[in-house]
């Protein structure tokens, strides 16, 4: 990647202005970032590598970068105490970034969509992951969000196959560098308009784009499995699920969209 391209679509004052770029980073970009703010580094610096070994997703699966140019590993450090006590809800800020970043260079931007709390489809099939951390440096808390997104792979491991999906497979005809740049502009935006007013001033916004509302879903976690109609999120970013006339509110879980919307999870 050329962070000269990056730098000339990047209007952001704080998001990426101190920026480490990688052709390979042999560990995850989270981690990396976590070792630049252990050395001083101010909120807003950003790692962003071609190729991300033992990189990770949601409860501890793997996320796999495929080969040169076929995706972005990108890691940022936002300032936690400036989340308005809610940091889980910047994960879904961070989906909204994305997706709105992905469908502004796509010919149909409604086929883009919100999978809760924080997976980015491309008609029903995902195309990006977004890891968010809350972490203790020197006593204070700071958040790291990772987000890997699939650019132009065209193969994907068998268990993936049927549901993952890159931007070029899309017909989202991308550079690194502009959605890198993209992402980074349309977070700072959300970030710091969640900062002021809370997530309830996106909360329609991440509503409108999720792709299971008002659909039969399940909730699946180790100790339940809940099944009902998806009625949006709550103003602290859980998922409202209706179930026997009762709205049930869950902070945790995966969701799997039941019919037929771009195939049966």
């Amino acid at each position: 990647m050329n962070e000269e391209l990056i730098r000339k679509d990047l209007h952001t004052e704080r998001l990426g202005q101190r920026l480490e770029l990688f052709d390979v980073i042999p560990y995850s970009t989270n981690i990396r970032v976590r070792e630049l703010l252990e050395s001083g580094a101010a909120d807003g610096v950003c790692v962003i590598a071609d190729i991300q070994q033992h990189g990770r997703g949601r409860s501890g699966r793997s996320w796999s970068s495929g080969a040169s140019g076929e995706s972005i590993a990108m890691s940022v450090a936002l300032p936690a105490l400036a989340c308005q006590g809610n940091p889980a809800a910047v994960t879904l800020i961070g989906a909204l970034a994305v997706r709105d970043a992905v469908a502004s260079f796509g010919p149909e931007p409604d086929a883009v969509t919100i999978k809760w709390p924080n997976d980015i489809l491309v008609r029903g099939r995902k195309v990006c992951g977004i890891l968010t951390e809350l972490v203790s440096i020197a006593g204070v808390f700071r958040l790291i969000m990772g987000i890997g997104v699939n650019v132009a792979q065209t193969a994907f491991p068998e268990e993936l196959a049927a549901k993952a999906t890159s931007l070029a497979s899309e017909g989202i005809r991308v550079t690194q560098e502009k959605l890198s740049a993209a992402i980074l502009n349309r977070l700072e935006e959300g970030f710091e308009d969640f900062c002021r007013s809370g997530f309830e001033s996106r909360r329609g916004e991440y509503e409108s784009r999720l792709v299971c509302l008002n659909s039969e879903i399940e909730i699946i976690d180790p100790a339940s499995v809940i099944r009902g109609i998806c009625r949006g999120v709550s103003g602290s970013g859980e998922i409202l699920i209706e179930r026997d006339g009762e709205v049930l509110a869950r902070s945790s879980g995966e969701v799997s969209i039941r019919g037929d919307f771009y195939g049966k999870e």
